[in-house]
């Protein structure tokens, strides 16, 4: 029976890549995908971001895929944009394993808290997508891994890996700069803690050497973000990407006057009512480490997930992948569980039950995120519309088209926005407040919309109206495709 129980957690793995795998090939296209893909196109074609095409992100991910999106197909470019985040999720699960045993000690604790991921709807959907997220909560855990290991062991080259980790987190997306403050909470409670860690400050000479330790993980952090912003000024597009990327982005989520606001709340009850594993045993978790605060390791993972929050409790639409590192630490959690069960478990059948309760809710959690993963009727429909529109128009045509149907690869430099209408209106709110860049850049943004569209496709047709003059263009000069519906060509 104990021979039988340990291969359970390894049975769960491979029955996690499976199902992940499975979702690569035939999954629906998300259309933050069709963002990011067709970015690294338009760089990729000699396209300058901000300047020559409007977007809202630092632009690292769209250069790192640049190379691969030129070589490949168009027709091939999700899957391929898909393979290329693969490294990273399993980076992100090996770091998430390492936190567990740093927390536990206990390798089956860490291994069952870890698979709680791979097994939950969302941080799977939201990882096989082509988005900036993935790589960038690589880098924030393994910043995060390094920083506990620093605590544990204090190293220079473990401080400058840190923070070198963390300094590309930010430079990927910005929304990572919550490690700073979390990190910091973690050397405030080594530094004033009686534990047997902050015991180790108050060794002469010692806080002087990790003081030291601090700076250095700070000086290494600048380096990828000096890269980042000196290329940008280099190749002359800084003012338009805090414009665009800054400006822009903290408005739509934040301060500009819109129709469209959700809260965090409605978020996480979706994924507590339709995977919840991750959450019976992560907040329990949650729990026991906050009643061990002192230890600076747990206060670290605390301080992160609370920084985290705050920023979701913060932003206007905190959409699924902002959750992603929240979900992230919930597994360390749910393993600080796993690990007091089998602690509490005794002998007997009792503790032939408190062993199974993980493999068990890890089990149902995969069951449940497979039946929320289909979607490879709605992949199927989104590919052929996207052939059909590149069949019809020419390689200079500009195509507007609501994502994910975007074909991705034309030089239209925008396509529909899934909410476009309040993306205009926030560059217009931002032009009336003086927060614009240059007289008439709302109006270079606007131009995504202004241009005579060689193909136009909506969902429905009632989308027509949404967007201004997109009905007058479709009326002008388009008919009905013969074999596609909703879809007007010239």
């Amino acid at each position: 029976m104990y021979r039988w129980g340990a291969r359970v957690p390894g049975l769960l793995a491979a029955a996690c890549a499976g199902l992940h795998l499975a979702n690569v090939a035939s999954a629906s296209i998300d259309h933050d995908e069709v963002e990011h893909l067709h970015a690294a196109w338009m760089v990729a074609q000699g396209h300058v971001p901000f300047v020559d095409f409007f977007e809202n992100h630092p632009p690292v991910l769209w250069y790192a895929l640049a190379p691969l999106v030129d070589a490949c197909p168009p027709g091939h470019l999700v899957l391929a944009g898909r393979l290329a985040m693969l490294p990273f999720l399993a980076g992100i699960l090996a770091l998430a394993y390492r936190i567990g045993r740093r927390l536990t000690g206990n390798r089956r604790a860490a291994w069952l808290g870890m698979l709680l991921l791979p097994a939950t709807w969302v941080f799977l959907r939201t990882t096989l997508e082509v988005r900036p997220d993935v790589p960038q909560v690589f880098l924030e855990v393994l910043a995060l891994d390094l920083f506990l290991s620093w605590l544990e062991r204090p190293r220079a080259r473990t401080a400058a890996a840190a923070g070198l980790a963390a300094g590309a987190a930010i430079a990927v997306l910005s929304k990572a700069v919550v490690l700073l403050p979390a990190l910091a909470a973690g050397i405030a409670v080594a530094s004033w803690s009686r534990s047997s860690s902050g015991a180790a400050w108050k060794v002469p000479g010692e806080r002087g050497r990790r003081a030291a330790h601090a700076g250095l993980a700070a000086l290494a952090a600048l380096l990828p973000l000096a890269i980042l912003y000196g290329g940008m000024a280099a190749a002359g597009m800084l003012a338009d990407y805090r414009a665009c990327a800054i400006d822009h982005l903290a408005a739509f989520q934040m301060t500009a006057a819109l129709d469209t606001r959700f809260s965090i709340l409605p978020g996480l009850w979706s994924v507590a009512r339709t995977s919840p594993g991750l959450f019976l045993a992560g907040v329990p978790g949650l729990v026991l480490l906050a009643m061990r605060w002192r230890d600076p390791r747990h206060a670290s993972v605390l301080a992160t997930l609370a920084f985290t929050a705050g920023f979701l409790a913060m932003s206007g639409m905190p959409y699924k992948q902002y959750y992603l590192a929240l979900w992230v630490l919930l597994a360390p959690a749910a393993a600080v569980l796993f690990d007091r069960l089998e602690s509490r478990a005794g002998q007997g059948r009792g503790a032939f039950v408190m062993r199974g309760l993980g493999p068990v809710l890890v089990a149902v959690s995969l069951a449940m995120g497979a039946a929320s993963l289909s979607g490879t009727k709605e992949a199927v429909r989104e590919t052929a519309v996207a052939r059909r529109i590149l069949a019809v128009t020419r390689p200079g045509d500009p195509v507007l088209a609501q994502p994910p149907w975007h074909p991705i690869a034309r030089p239209d430099a925008g396509y529909l926005w899934f909410n476009l209408r309040d993306f205009l209106s926030v560059l217009d709110q931002m032009e009336a407040s003086g927060q614009a860049p240059d007289p008439g850049w709302a109006a270079r943004m606007r131009r995504v919309v202004d241009r005579p569209p060689a193909a136009v496709f909506v969902s429905r047709p009632a989308d027509l109206q949404d967007i201004p003059g997109l009905a007058q263009a479709v009326e002008g000069g388009l008919h009905p495709d013969t074999l596609v519906r909703n879809l007007f060509v010239r």
